[in-house]
């Protein structure tokens, strides 16, 4: 591509999908942007916007269409079979010359680019290992084998093969192109009927979840939890729902995480919760340990109307630094996430050097620290307002 002036930020947006990059040194030649394939090869089939920005409010904009498959498979020898760090995987043996295989490498294809698409959570990753493996044993079962050296002790391996492992042991496994099918099929479907909780931070909703069973408990998964809880009051008996208050998911980090509603008869439902939030969140511990040498950091609460009247213009300003990395970046720090905030009788803010000192008795609140020192505080009743602040910073 070539722009006629030059980029600083680019992102690629699609149907549920979007990325940023605001580093683009690696990428830029001169007056060209040339992109490598590998940006491109783990995104699922479909069209997406790829936008070069040269200002806040200039950009390029490019269709992009996905189209065919990736077939490059993730490769291991028969040997490293039992040497995987995945606590669940899938291995498919195949080799050359085998019509079944053949048979089976569109839907392989399909399947191994469906799950590249799709956070770590919610997939098993897929292996392949070519060339077959001689068997030189007796033994007509697959399944409980922990090791190579019992593999090959087989009557006879058939092609093609998929093996699920567990923990490094075969706990299943399926023969020919059209079992396997099968499984693949099942799997893509299990992954595209997880319901949905999208969760912003800054405007908590409560959600209802449609189950057709009697639950007993749910688990949540992600970033700073691996939590069983009982189903208790989220459950009402007799009805189709699981609800979650909307304070619920605001004690969590934005980011992914996998929540399973289940009960002890085998009856599952498997939730994908997407806890976002417009800014880069910090823990109260965190607050000085960010590696910039100057930076803002913007404490707010939930139901605070002075909160909520300059959360648009910090957002904009965040947004303002991804185009002027000169500017000092801005953090945020939410009281839900946080049980120190607020916990002396004090405010004591400037020249605080470490979380344990620092108090602040109100919201909102943004502070502007250099070199790990706090220089100035400013709230909506200071001098230089937060509002006076950032639209100086912007100007």
């Amino acid at each position: 591509m070539q722009p006629k002036k030059k980029v600083s930020f680019m992102n690629i947006t699609g149907d549920d999908f979007y990325k940023e990059w605001s580093d683009l040194s690696l990428y830029q030649k001169e007056k060209e942007v040339i992109l490598p394939p590998d940006l491109f090869m783990n995104l699922s089939h479909g069209d997406y916007v790829l936008k070069l920005a040269y200002s806040e409010n200039g950009f390029y904009s490019y269709k992009i269409s996905i189209v065919g498959y990736n077939k490059t498979f993730n490769y291991i020898t028969k040997e490293q079979i039992f040497t995987q760090e995945d606590d669940f995987f899938y291995v498919l043996l195949t080799r050359e010359g085998c019509t079944g295989c053949e048979t089976l490498k569109p839907i392989s294809y399909k399947y191994n680019d469906f799950i590249l698409s799709y956070d770590s959570l919610y997939k098993h990753n897929f292996y392949v290992v070519e060339g077959g493996i001689s068997s030189t044993g007796e033994n007509e079962d697959l399944t409980g084998i922990d090791n190579y050296e019992d593999l090959i002790k087989q009557t006879k391996m058939y092609t093609p093969t998929l093996l699920i492992v567990e923990n490094n042991v075969i706990t299943s496994y399926y023969v020919g192109s059209t079992s396997i099918t099968e499984v693949f099929d099942q799997e893509m479907e299990r992954i595209k009927n997880i319901d949905v909780i999208n969760f912003v931070v800054e405007n908590p909703k409560a959600f209802s979840i449609t189950i057709d069973f009697v639950p007993t408990n749910f688990s949540l998964v992600g970033l700073n939890i691996n939590k069983t809880f009982r189903a208790g009051s989220h459950y009402i008996e007799g009805s189709n729902n699981f609800t979650f208050s909307a304070d619920f998911f605001s004690i969590y980090l934005p980011g992914r995480y996998s929540l399973t509603i289940f009960n002890d008869l085998g009856d599952s439902k498997l939730v994908d919760v997407k806890i976002s939030s417009s800014l880069n969140y910090l823990l109260w511990d965190d607050i000085f340990n960010v590696t910039d040498s100057e930076y803002f950091v913007f404490f707010l609460k939930a139901g605070c109307p002075g909160c909520n009247s300059v959360k648009p213009l910090l957002i904009q300003y965040d947004r303002f630094t991804k185009l002027h990395p000169s500017s000092p970046p801005l953090y945020a720090v939410h009281r839900s996430m946080n049980d120190n905030f607020n916990k002396k009788s004090e405010e004591n803010a400037i020249g605080v050097s470490s979380s344990d000192e620092l108090s602040l008795l109100a919201v909102p609140r943004v502070l502007h620290i250099k070199n790990g020192v706090v220089v100035a505080l400013y709230s909506n009743l200071t001098t230089t307002s937060i509002t006076t602040l950032f639209e100086d910073l912007m100007k």
